[in-house]
């Protein structure tokens, strides 16, 4: 799949005669199902299939995790020594926040062969800001899991004031910067709404990528801020919506005009076809790009 994926994206650049070669990588979570560290082996293999036929560079790729890849059994073990040590509230949610990534932070490593070369600064509670200076590109990929575990009453995303304080502080001055987080913004409760729009209004990302949501349908704006849902790359059958199938975002980025931001939605189906936004039906038209 990561061979046919890297192959449709010469194909579309070829076509529409993109000046530029496939640059970066965006994830936006979810690369596993249930955390199982069989699937991030999956992962690994595509990922490094991507790569080597796009000939990128592992740097350039930035990884942000979704509520899928908290491991559950790793939740489980921290409340149960919880209870053993009789941890305070706190305690619990520290160790918890610390050992639930287990698997995902293991992939991340052996994805790059070491965390040591990633462009990223480590910020709050999770968040990275990553900078490419010589694509004149900076993201801020921000963890929307915080609390998240095995527990159904922390199933919703959440981003704390701590997380938000400290990417205002660490936005950078100048250039592209991307806002990329799992959870959709939207539908976010209305206090981390805020939150994010305050970020869009004081820092004006060029364009705030999510994922989450398995359908690539979702396009709004605030403070003129694209806000782009990605939708599923490998998702089963029966988590997307009737008329979707797996998609992800070929996007092309001006570093001056706005208005010569495109998107291109590049759908899989076996193997991987283009399509035009509205439409993802088998055969699919060549007509694919649209403004952001």
């Amino acid at each position: 799949m990561g061979e046919k994926l890297a192959h449709q994206i010469q194909k579309i650049i070829t076509q529409q005669k993109i000046p530029i070669p496939l640059s970066l990588v965006i994830t936006t979570g979810d690369i596993a199902d249930t955390a199982d560290p069989v699937e991030y082996l999956v992962a690994k293999d595509f990922f490094d299939a991507l790569y080597t036929k796009s000939n990128l560079e592992t740097k350039y790729a930035v990884f942000m995790p979704g509520n899928h890849d908290v491991s559950f059994s790793e939740c489980q073990s921290v409340h149960k020594l919880a209870k053993y040590k009789n941890f305070e509230p706190q305690q619990l949610i520290d160790e918890q926040e610390k050992r639930k990534f287990k698997n995902y932070n293991e992939f991340i490593k052996n994805f790059h062969n070491s965390t040591d070369d990633i462009p990223r600064k480590a910020l709050k509670n999770g968040s990275f800001l990553y900078n490419f200076p010589d694509l004149g590109l900076a993201v801020m990929a921000l963890n929307s899991n915080e609390e998240i575990s095995h527990l159904t009453e922390k199933s919703a995303g959440l981003i704390s004031e701590t997380q938000f304080q400290a990417v205002l502080e660490a936005w950078p001055k100048e250039g592209i910067t991307l806002l990329a987080l799992h959870h959709n913004p939207i539908s976010a409760p209305d206090f981390q709404r805020k939150r994010l729009e305050n970020i869009i209004e004081q820092k004006k990302p060029t364009l705030l990528l999510h994922g989450h949501q398995h359908s690539n349908n979702s396009k709004v704006s605030w403070s003129n801020c694209p806000i782009l849902s990605i939708g599923s790359l490998s998702a089963r059958g029966e988590k997307l919506p009737s008329d979707e199938q797996n998609t992800c975002q070929l996007i092309l980025l001006h570093p001056r005009l706005q208005s010569k931001n495109y998107r291109y939605p590049l759908v899989y189906d076996y193997p991987a076809k283009i399509s035009k936004k509205s439409n993802h039906k088998k055969n699919c038209s060549s007509k694919i790009f649209s403004r952001l």
